[in-house]
């Protein structure tokens, strides 16, 4: 069984001073062996977080990304990686040079030198998770993944051992979960995987049952006629307000589907026309004999009136021969 040593300082005050080597020796002599004692963090030494400022195809492998990277150091460097995931913005797990890494998950660790490939310079490599011993937390789905750290994101449960997790901004795919429990004075420490599946919510619309009403509108017309004054001509007055009235009337029939009577429209219009006549005959002459020139002004518009009262006397007198 592997104990951390900072779980066991959690329960014994032990002295700054002691290495792990003295306290490996003191448990072998005074309670249970110790087979061996593994510093993990030698596992890290040289290598660090960068973040990628760049990406660009590589000139001579089809394979290959040039990678800008800012490692934290004076200036960002330039690593040659072939990864599937690589993007601008992207946080990832750098090997400097004199790092080691276990190449593809699968050997002895390899130690890195800053060399070329294909041409280009590579200042160390940008790491996959097998290679740096974070397959446990980041479980690639191809031998190309590299370790995207950008999405890396803690949570402590509340007192009843529950998180809360907003998922509306998640893309949807299969995410890899640890979960980790320190452990207490009754129950170890322990960690385990779960693959937890966000799916596309489907769009559904529900509105509750509701009844309407047709309602019928009606609409009421109201014929009247307001005082007037004129100053002109009594006739032209009255053959104006004559024609006007029986055009709402002719709408009124219309609108409530009554056929009006053309025989009486047409007397209404002769009278219409004889009395516009009188008056155009009247002002005309004036102005003719006098040059009286309001007269001529009024001898002008009877002819206006003339021309609609003759036009809607022929609409109405072809009607009725049609009969």
């Amino acid at each position: 069984m592997r104990v951390s040593l900072n779980l066991i300082k959690k329960y014994v005050d032990l002295p700054k001073e002691l290495t792990a080597k003295q306290i490996a020796d003191d448990l072998t002599l005074r309670t249970v062996e110790v087979e061996s004692v593994e510093n993990t963090s030698e596992k890290y030494n040289n290598i660090a977080v960068g973040k990628i400022l760049e990406v660009r195809q590589h000139p001579n492998a089809d394979l290959l990304r040039i990678c800008i990277t800012d490692i934290g150091e004076k200036e960002p460097v330039q690593i040659v990686c072939g990864g599937s995931n690589l993007y601008q913005g992207e946080y990832v797990v750098v090997s400097k040079p004199g790092a080691k890494v276990v190449w593809h998950g699968e050997g002895e660790p390899v130690e890195i030198k800053e060399t070329k490939m294909r041409g280009e310079p590579s200042y160390g490599m940008i790491c996959g998770a097998e290679e740096v011993y974070l397959d446990s937390f980041f479980p690639p789905q191809d031998e190309h993944e590299i370790v995207d750290l950008k999405g890396i994101k803690t949570y402590i449960t509340d007192k009843n051992g529950q998180v809360k997790i907003n998922v509306a901004k998640l893309v949807p795919k299969t995410y890899t979960a640890k979960i980790t429990f320190d452990g207490n004075g009754i129950y170890e420490g322990s960690a385990k995987d779960v693959k937890v599946v966000v799916k596309k919510a489907k769009a559904k619309i529900t509105a509750k049952k509701k009844t309407f009403k047709k309602s019928k509108k009606v609409k009421k017309y109201a014929i009247g006629a307001n005082k007037l004054s004129y100053n002109r001509s009594a006739r032209s007055f009255y053959a104006k307000f004559s024609f006007n009235f029986i055009s709402l009337i002719e709408k009124f029939l219309y609108l409530h589907k009554y056929k009006p009577i053309n025989v009486k429209i047409m007397k209404n219009l002769v009278e219409q026309i004889n009395a516009q006549i009188e008056v155009f005959t009247t002002n005309a002459s004036a102005q003719v004999e006098k040059n009286n020139k309001a007269a001529g002004t009024r001898a002008r518009k009877a002819a206006l009136e003339l021309t609609k009262l003759l036009k809607e006397f022929r609409k109405v007198s072809v009607e009725e021969a049609k009969k």
